[in-house]
């Protein structure tokens, strides 16, 4: 699981939990973010926070698995599928709120900004971040001040800052095209906010000609064919989901009535994102073993 910014591995405790009983869960602080080595001789860049995850899988012994990212986390995770023979090793890809195949429309972040240490330096940054981009979800203190602990350890604010710069939606867009798109021969579930102003439905595959680039992320919550392979060279394509938004039931992704969290779990103060993980993981993990059977 690669959280994104101004994020580190304790956004996603609450997902490693549920996952827990059914999977190795494996939530990293990213490279410069968290507990992680910060100093100026590491390259905290996407491409060498990806490269740090291959060496750290390969140290652990982990050859195959499931992929889970979040916002900037998948910029690092699409740098870490453009390594040679990576792709081949993610079994499945959960990728959350990050523009896909189209530029990244109005408002755009402030990258220019986020790439200063004075930007960085903002206290409370994480948990300011949370409260005010979630509208009317409700984040524990608790969780808030933990995370504004992770997010707080000394060199944080000059490698967050170096991670911004060199780098742009347009420099990501054109690399995702070019290098990780056709790569993307795993199942793979776009999951997006209903009503996130950064990321609009209009930036995801709306076309045929968009969706021949990924086969594996056709359908809008129905099946592709078991057998169905990619045009770009490759394995088979089992089973895929595309979902542009993150209501799972209104696509078909899930009936009703067969949502794995209760309604008190709804109702409870659980950060959203934890919610349609719990829900969409789910699924795609399903999804992929009955298509190995």
């Amino acid at each position: 699981m690669v959280h994104g910014y101004p994020d580190t591995w304790w956004a996603n405790a609450e997902v490693m939990a549920l996952l827990s009983d059914e999977y190795y869960v494996i939530a990293v602080d990213v490279l410069g973010y968290g507990q992680s080595d910060k100093g100026p001789e590491i390259d905290v860049s996407y491409a060498g926070a990806a490269g740090s995850l291959v060496a750290l899988l390969d140290k652990i012994g982990v050859k195959a698995f499931n992929l889970i990212s979040h916002d900037r986390g998948t910029i690092v995770s699409e740098n870490l599928l453009a390594i040679d023979d990576m792709s081949n090793r993610v079994s499945a890809y959960v990728r959350m709120q990050q523009s896909f195949d189209k530029p990244h429309g109005l408002p755009r972040p402030p990258h220019a900004a986020m790439a200063s240490v004075e930007f960085q330096s903002q206290e409370n940054l994480a948990g300011t971040a949370y409260s005010s981009n979630y509208g009317s979800v409700h984040f524990p203190e608790r969780f808030l001040q933990r995370l504004n602990w992770e997010f707080g350890f000394p060199g944080t604010p000059e490698a967050a800052a170096r991670t911004f710069q060199g780098t742009s939606f347009d420099i990501e867009l054109a690399f995702r095209m070019e290098n990780v798109i056709p790569k993307m021969t795993m199942p793979v579930l776009l999951v997006q906010g209903t009503d996130d102003p950064g990321q609009k439905a209009e930036e995801y595959m709306t076309s045929a000609e968009s969706a021949a680039r990924c086969p594996c992320c056709l359908g809008r919550g129905e099946p592709l064919p078991a057998r169905r392979r990619s045009p770009h060279g490759g394995g088979p394509c089992p089973r895929a989901f595309h979902q542009r938004q993150c209501q799972p039931t209104r696509h078909g992704l899930l009936a009703p009535g067969e949502l794995p969290v209760s309604r008190e779990e709804l109702r409870s103060p659980m950060p959203y994102v934890f919610m349609a993980l719990r829900v969409l993981v789910t699924v795609i993990f399903v999804a992929h073993a009955a298509a190995r059977n």
